[in-house]
């Protein structure tokens, strides 16, 4: 995607290295983002997985589901 210049979900940041856009606050707005990247659907709902598990949303005690910086 960054070779493409698709940029909804993943930029280039400092010596080349990948992240996700720090607009992205929890796997609704992932899924949002997803069509914009012109990925096909189980490649979405592979990086929602993986987004998922890395980030485990729904296994924080705060009042939301949502990821803050």
């Amino acid at each position: 995607m960054i070779e493409r210049g698709d940029r909804p979900i993943v930029v280039r940041i400092l010596n080349g290295v990948g992240a996700l856009q720090c607009s992205l606050c929890n796997g609704t707005q992932l899924k949002e983002s997803s069509p914009d990247a012109g990925l096909a659907d189980e490649e979405n709902a592979h990086i929602l997985a993986l987004y998922e598990e890395v980030f485990d949303h729904q296994s924080f005690t705060g009042r939301s589901g949502t990821f803050y910086k």
